[in-house]
C-alpha cells in the first residue's frame, strides 16, 4: 500500500481540480513561494504526461504490428494476444487521463472556446410575455431570424429593440449570442454582462457560461477563469464543462511556465 503524505495529497488535489476556489488560491500563493513545491508540481505534471506519451508510442508500434503485412495461420494466436494487449494498453490511457494530451496540451484558450460553443437554443416566448409591447414586433422579428440562423438580420432587430429596452433580459442576451456567431466578441460581452449585472433573471447563468468562452476566444484567460470559478463554485449551468476548462487551463498554465 502506497500511502501520500499531505504535500502529495494536495499536490493531486490541486491537479485534479478538486480544491475549492480558497483551498486553491492559497495553494497557488505556496506555489509562487516555494520553488520546491513548484518542481514537485511541474515533475508530477511530466509523470503524467510521459506516461501517456509512452502508452501511446507503446499503442502505436503495437497497431503497426497489427497491419503489416500478411499474417501465417501460426500467428493468429499471437495476434489475439496483441489485440488483447492494445485492449489493455487503451484502458489504461483512460484510467491515467489521456484527454490529458489530446485535449489540455494540444489546445489553446480560442481552440476550447470552439470545443465548447455552441449558439444557445431559443427558448424565449415573445407573444405571451410582451404582446403588450408597441415594439413587440421588432423582437419577433429578431427571434425569427435568431431561428432561422439569419444572424445579420437578427443582429439588426435586436439593436433597434434595445435601443430604447436597454435592460431587457432576453435581447440583450440572444442579442450577445448573435453578436458572437458574426465575430463581434467585444460587443457581445458588453450585451452578456448588462444580464449578469442586472442578475437574477432567467439568462444569467447563461451569460456567466458565454462570457466564459468568449474571454477565451479573445485571449483573456484570467477573466474566463474568473467567470468559470464563479460557474462551478455556484454549481450553475455547465458546472462540469467549466471545471474541464479550467483543468485545461492550469495544467497549461504551469506547462507555459
Amino acid at each position: 500500500m502506497i500511502f501520500m503524505n499531505q504535500t502529495d495529497n494536495l499536490i493531486f488535489r490541486y491537479l485534479d481540480n478538486e480544491m475549492n476556489e480558497k483551498e486553491r488560491r492559497r495553494f497557488e500563493q505556496r506555489l509562487e513561494k516555494e520553488p520546491a513545491l513548484r518542481k514537485e508540481v511541474e515533475f508530477q505534471l511530466g509523470v503524467r504526461n510521459a506516461l501517456i506519451e509512452e502508452d501511446i508510442v507503446e499503442l502505436r508500434d503495437k497497431l503497426q504490428g497489427i497491419t503489416s503485412g500478411r499474417s501465417s495461420p501460426s500467428q493468429h494466436k499471437d495476434k489475439r494476444k496483441i489485440y488483447l494487449s492494445v485492449a489493455a494498453i487503451i484502458i489504461a490511457l483512460i484510467s491515467v487521463g489521456s484527454w490529458f494530451y489530446f485535449m489540455v496540451v494540444s489546445q489553446e484558450p480560442a481552440e476550447l472556446y470552439q470545443k465548447y460553443y455552441t449558439p444557445y437554443e431559443n427558448v424565449y416566448s415573445v407573444r405571451s410575455a410582451e404582446e403588450e409591447r408597441e415594439d413587440n414586433a421588432l423582437l419577433e422579428k429578431a427571434f425569427t431570424a435568431y431561428d432561422e440562423e439569419s444572424w445579420q438580420e437578427a443582429d439588426r432587430y435586436f439593436k433597434l429593440f434595445l435601443e430604447n429596452n436597454s435592460n431587457h433580459a432576453a435581447a440583450n442576451f440572444y442579442g450577445g449570442i448573435v453578436k458572437l456567431e458574426r465575430g463581434n466578441h467585444m460587443e457581445a460581452m458588453e450585451l452578456l454582462q448588462r444580464v449578469v449585472d442586472e442578475n437574477n433573471n432567467l439568462f444569467t447563468e447563461q451569460s456567466y457560461w458565454y462570457l466564459a468562452l468568449t474571454s477565451l476566444r479573445i485571449g483573456d484567460t484570467e477573466e474566463a477563469k474568473s467567470h468559470l470559478t464563479r460557474i462551478v463554485d455556484n454549481e450553475m449551468f455547465h458546472s462540469t464543462d467549466a471545471r474541464e476548462i479550467l483543468k485545461s487551463l492550469r495544467y497549461r498554465s504551469i506547462l507555459d511556465k
